[in-house]
């Protein structure tokens, strides 16, 4: 006797309950921000309410130095609270992939569990590589040498072969605290994703991960395993250089063969590649709230007997999310272009 087709009612994540649906996006959100980057540093913002796709991000502003003394009984001029309000357009993202077999209504489903895993990585990679395609594009930038006014076809000249150095380093934390950036002095705890904890003050730097030798290699370098708080180490951090913490991460992609010609470095037909580091402090960028199964979901749709599909044999296993990110002021990153020794 043949075995009955098996079909189920839809509910918001396709045909898997809501319940079940709601626990496999949570999971999948959780082993995605745990591998992620960007978000720990934005300001991060809920989606809009209804069908709003206009997210608005909102910086309050300095208030000036009270530099004219108060005179006897008189009361000085009120202040301004001011802000700086930037917006943003939301974008829907997703991918699919095919199922041929049944997913069953359990969250401990082996082929659920599997389809989540591949899942919460392909949105922690689509996410990231979202950031980074934004935030590399602000215009304040810093080349080896500092001798000259260089740009990027100059990168690998000199005798340091355009590699970061301590010099380097510094001129960027100065830019930074000449501009008034405030430092990163919390954290999203890396472990639990819930609360911040207090750091010492200190610069981001994100760069790639062909990096590693190179940073570690500047005078002065901390490894971050001699941290006496390892509890706020991030994902892929290697330690610190003065005031700025180095995180190496793979999606920091060079410019191929960007650069000068030069052999002794990474390079493309002869040019040298030419790698970004992303500095920034507080407040230099922003994004949508990463939390909120409702705005990532896992879908899953069983095979059933159609015209398409008549013996019930395709099913797909998918993920869907609203994301941006948006620079929200300009002079508070920097970008340091380098090269990677062979």
């Amino acid at each position: 006797m043949p075995s009955t087709v098996y079909t189920s009612q839809q509910s918001d994540y396709g045909h898997i309950t809501d319940q079940v649906g709601i626990k496999a996006s949570v999971k999948a959100l959780f082993e995605s921000r745990k591998r992620m980057l960007w978000y720990r540093f934005a300001m991060e913002e809920d989606l809009p309410k209804g069908d709003s796709t206009t997210l608005n991000f909102r910086r309050w502003l300095n208030i000036d130095p009270v530099l004219t003394p108060i005179q006897g009984a008189n009361t000085p001029d009120p202040a301004s609270l001011d802000y700086s309000d930037v917006q943003a357009t939301i974008r829907q993202f997703g991918l699919w992939i095919p199922q041929n077999k049944h997913i069953h209504d359990t969250v401990k489903d082996p082929v659920l569990s599997r389809a989540i895993n591949a899942l919460s990585y392909n949105m922690k990679l689509t996410y990231e590589t979202l950031g980074f395609n934004v935030l590399r594009k602000g215009s304040n930038v810093f080349y080896p040498d500092l001798t000259t006014t260089p740009v990027r076809t100059d990168v690998g000249t000199g005798a340091d072969n355009g590699v970061i150095s301590l010099n380097l380093v510094q001129t960027v934390t100065e830019y930074l605290l000449g501009e008034n950036v405030e430092p990163i002095t919390e954290l999203i705890m890396p472990k639990t994703l819930e609360g911040t904890r207090p750091v010492e003050e200190c610069f981001i730097a994100v760069g790639h991960t062909n990096l590693n030798r190179s940073i570690r290699a500047i005078p002065g370098f901390q490894h971050a395993s001699e941290y006496p708080d390892q509890s706020t180490k991030l994902p892929g951090e290697l330690g610190r250089v003065d005031d700025m913490r180095f995180v190496t991460h793979n999606v920091c992609g060079p410019w191929k063969g960007a650069g000068a010609a030069n052999a002794a470095v990474k390079n493309t037909a002869g040019n040298a590649d030419v790698y970004p580091i992303l500095v920034f402090g507080k407040e230099a960028f922003g994004c949508t709230k990463l939390k909120g199964s409702e705005f990532n979901k896992i879908m899953v749709a069983n095979a059933e007997v159609s015209s398409s599909d008549p013996l019930a044999q395709r099913g797909t296993a998918g993920w869907t999310g609203w994301n941006v990110y948006k620079v929200l002021e300009d002079k508070y990153m920097a970008r340091m272009e380098v090269t990677s020794p062979k």
